[in-house]
């Protein structure tokens, strides 16, 4: 029987400190055969129709910084 782990709302740059950890760790738990994002995998904060904070990134290192974070992800899955 195959095994699928499904991955949402991860909102690059602005994810968990420890969602890669616990996806890596569900994935191995539960022996997925396949690992699949369905959405919101960056969070594009500077482009939402919510007030923005200030403080954070503009939209061209946001993405730089999704990029980033991505890497780790790519590589894990």
């Amino acid at each position: 029987m195959s095994r699928t782990l499904i991955i949402s709302d991860t909102q690059h740059p602005y994810e968990h400190p420890d969602a890669l950890e616990f996806c890596l760790a569900v994935y191995k738990t539960f022996k997925c055969d396949a690992a699949i994002h369905v959405g919101d995998e960056l969070d594009l904060h500077s482009f939402g129709k919510w007030v923005t904070d200030p403080d954070l990134h503009g939209p061209g290192r946001e993405l730089e910084a999704a990029i980033e974070n991505l890497q780790g992800w790519y590589k894990a899955f």
